[in-house]
């Protein structure tokens, strides 16, 4: 809910806040629950935004809190569970549809994120919500086979975003079956988009000098979902595309808490297996290894997940930049917690940007990516070509900046 009283907000994110730890404390959010100043609809407006509604459903109901909701949210509540356990469920089977196209189109595959999380780490599947299916291809050729293959069975391109550019998966596709949206995020009949990834990340990433991962498919395995096996990718792999996954959409002011619930859930049940020696070297090749610091800190303080060693925790700091290490130590967190995906602060993802970068390289490459980004972009964004799109883009930004700077300024005066 935009424009709501600070107060009130606050209230939704104490929340929030006190739902998500890997041990909530039933007592303070009972507290919480019975604040007479607490406005349901804008909490769980929020919990919509973050991805966890049905989660929050299941958390409260094993803490016997559910009476202290009233009746028309604790509806709404059961109702995203209900839907979200039926669209999980219609997700297993699309998923044996995927893999039998991708097998037809001798197209190997990793499967990233999504259903593997799913299926490993919430004993309710319920509780954690499917946007979409991300495929990460051996190479471009398996790439182009597996998109031509959806598009073959009925998939058609997703409508973008106006300014998304992305390098690390060709366009992303669904089958729409007439589907039309209706503001409602758990709708049983929303199609979840399939993503035929070349890498796991944009390569610069908002001219951060990032690299691919090395030897993901060397070290890849096997494992069975239900009834179809896929691969996926080593733990150590895994834990830094999550982090890495969190920490960028954390400084595009797009995260979720719902991805930190991924991350803290893997921590917790695969900690003590995990190569941290191998996590550093392969953050190290990519140059993420900020980003895995990053990341691993929110998480930690939101949910009390565990952190590695502190020679571990101590070498990934020290390859992290001060500004950056200081903002998510005093506000990463808190700052999760507030964000909303419908309202992005174009302002603080550049200072974010700025935070993260660890030369001056560096820093005149996030400069002429915020000023002057790739002309395919600018063509993508404003479907036209020529030079004259730069002036636009220069005027576009700097009237979004602004403007995002003067909501800012307003709320700390609130």
């Amino acid at each position: 809910m935009p424009n709501v009283p600070a107060s009130v907000r606050q209230n939704s994110i104490a929340l929030i806040a006190a739902s998500i730890p890997l041990a909530p404390d039933a007592a303070a959010l009972k507290t919480i629950f019975t604040r007479p100043d607490l406005d349901w609809s804008d909490a769980l407006y929020l919990a919509d935004g973050h991805g966890i509604t049905p989660l929050l459903y299941k958390v409260w109901g094993k803490l016997n809190l559910l009476a202290h909701v009233p009746s028309t949210p604790r509806a709404y509540l059961e109702q995203t569970y209900r839907d979200n356990t039926a669209r999980n469920a219609d997700a297993q089977r699309e998923l044996r549809e995927l893999v039998a196209l991708m097998q037809n189109a001798r197209v190997e595959f990793i499967v990233l994120k999504g259903l593997p999380l799913v299926m490993q780490l919430y004993p309710d599947p319920a509780e954690r919500v499917l946007y979409d299916f991300d495929l990460l291809a051996r190479d471009e050729s398996h790439a182009q086979r597996g998109y031509n293959a959806l598009c073959a069975a009925g998939f058609t391109p997703v409508p973008t975003k106006t300014g998304a550019f992305v390098n690390k998966h060709l366009p992303s596709v669904w089958r729409l079956n007439g589907f039309v949206r209706r503001g409602y995020l758990f709708d049983v009949a929303q199609p979840r988009p399939v993503e035929m990834h070349v890498a796991l990340w944009d390569s610069p990433w908002r001219g951060l000098d990032v690299l691919p991962l090395p030897d993901v498919w060397a070290r890849r395995q096997w494992i069975t979902l239900g009834d179809v096996s896929v691969r996926v990718m080593s733990l150590e792999d895994t834990l830094v595309h999550l982090c890495v996954h969190l920490a960028t959409h954390l400084v595009e002011r797009e995260a979720r808490v719902g991805q930190a619930l991924d991350l803290a859930r893997w921590l917790a049940a695969r900690a003590e297996q995990i190569d941290w020696a191998r996590v550093i070297a392969s953050s190290d090749c990519a140059r993420v290894t900020r980003f895995v610091y990053l990341a691993l800190r929110a998480t930690h303080t939101l949910t009390g997940a565990p952190l590695p060693l502190e020679n571990i925790l101590n070498a990934l700091c020290a390859r992290t930049p001060p500004r950056l290490r200081a903002w998510v130590e005093q506000h990463g967190a808190a700052d999760l917690l507030a964000l909303d995906f419908r309202e992005t602060d174009l302002s603080r993802a550049y200072a974010l940007t700025f935070a993260a970068t660890a030369s001056w390289r560096e820093k005149a490459r996030v400069l002429r990516f915020a000023l002057l980004p790739p002309r395919e972009a600018l063509e993508q964004e404003y479907g036209a070509r020529g030079v004259w799109l730069y002036a636009r883009h220069l005027r576009g930004r700097g009237r979004v900046y602004l403007n995002a700077r003067r909501a800012a300024r307003a709320r700390e005066l609130e």
